[in-house]
């Protein structure tokens, strides 16, 4: 997937220098990208230890990606649904037809905050589930700073079970800072 230069298309002020990337994550990520493992490729964690950095870097070197927080998503497709998100070359509303079809054209889709915070809502967790559906054997990255034992116990078995359908990786907070070694980690 690496092309050409890094072109910063996703929150530009956020610093993803590939030196800075954690080295688990990276190799997670490469391994995924290379479509040696099944996707979507979840990645769950507490806060802090590079997750979004890490899949920004690879948005900024995939040309036709497209990056979301889940709680942005979540509120476009509402927005599609009742009519009010439009085509911003045409003008023209979308249709949920149309926003699902450019979700399964982009290359790769990373939906960052899944189930975190305001985005835990019925809603939501439909929506997440058609993402994966949708997506089914396209490259999609979902990120969370939940453990597997919250998401089990505040959405449920079917939950978790579609989030690590493809390839679920744990990472611990004590895996990156700059200047330290990887340890302790965890894939599922």
């Amino acid at each position: 997937m690496h092309e050409l230069p890094p072109i910063r298309m996703y929150r530009k002020n956020l610093d993803r220098s590939f030196y800075r990337i954690n080295r688990f994550l990276f190799r997670a990520l490469k391994v995924a990208c290379s479509g040696v493992v099944p996707w979507p490729l979840t990645l769950m964690s507490g806060k802090g230890v590079g997750k979004t950095c890490a899949c920004l870097f690879y948005c900024d070197v995939t040309r036709g990606s497209l990056y979301a927080t889940h709680r942005s998503f979540t509120s476009d497709l509402h927005l599609v649904r009742t009519g009010g998100l439009a085509d911003p070359v045409t003008g023209k509303r979308i249709t949920e037809e149309q926003f699902w079809k450019r979700v399964v054209d982009f290359r790769l889709v990373v939906i960052d905050d899944v189930l975190m915070g305001k985005a835990a809502t019925p809603l939501a967790v439909d929506t997440l589930m058609q993402i994966i559906r949708y997506r089914t054997f396209k490259p999609l990255i979902l990120i969370t700073s939940l453990r597997p034992s919250e998401i089990r116990r505040e959405f449920g078995d079917n939950v978790l079970a579609a989030l690590c359908e493809g390839t679920p990786v744990v990472v611990s907070e004590q895996t990156y800072h700059p200047g330290k070694t990887v340890n302790k980690n965890e894939k599922t």
